[in-house]
C-alpha cells in the first residue's frame, strides 16, 4: 500500500506531476539533483493523486465536491475539505512520517 500511496521524494521526478503534483514533483526533482550535487536536501514524501481519489471515493465525496467547487458553495466546500482520511492511508503517512528522523540526505 505504500507504494501505491505514498512516494518519498528520492523515487519522485519531474516527470511524475500526474502522480504527486507539480509542487512534489519538484521537491523530488530537487532531491533527485541536489544531493547528488552534494547540497544537503531532507527527503520527505508525498501523498499520491490515486490516495487523495481513494479519499474521496471511500468518503462518499464526489458529489460534495463537484457541487461546491462547480457552483463555489463555501457550506459545501467545508464537507470536502474535512472529510476523513481513510485509516489505512492514516496509517501509510503516519509511518511514513514516523521514519523521517532515520531518512537523512547523504
Amino acid at each position: 500500500m505504500v507504494a501505491k500511496y505514498i512516494r518519498f521524494f528520492n523515487e519522485i521526478h519531474i516527470e511524475d506531476v500526474s502522480l504527486v503534483g507539480g509542487k512534489n514533483a519538484s521537491l523530488g526533482e530537487m532531491f533527485q539533483e541536489l544531493t547528488a550535487l552534494g547540497v544537503r536536501v531532507p527527503n520527505g514524501f508525498a501523498v499520491t493523486a490515486e490516495a487523495y481519489r481513494t479519499m474521496l471515493d471511500k468518503a462518499e465525496a464526489w458529489e460534495h465536491l463537484h457541487e461546491a467547487l462547480d457552483g463555489l458553495n463555501p457550506e459545501l466546500c467545508s464537507k470536502v475539505v474535512y472529510g476523513r482520511v481513510t485509516t489505512g492511508l492514516n496509517e501509510v503517512a503516519y509511518c511514513c512520517y514516523k521514519g523521517f528522523p532515520t531518512q537523512r540526505a547523504t
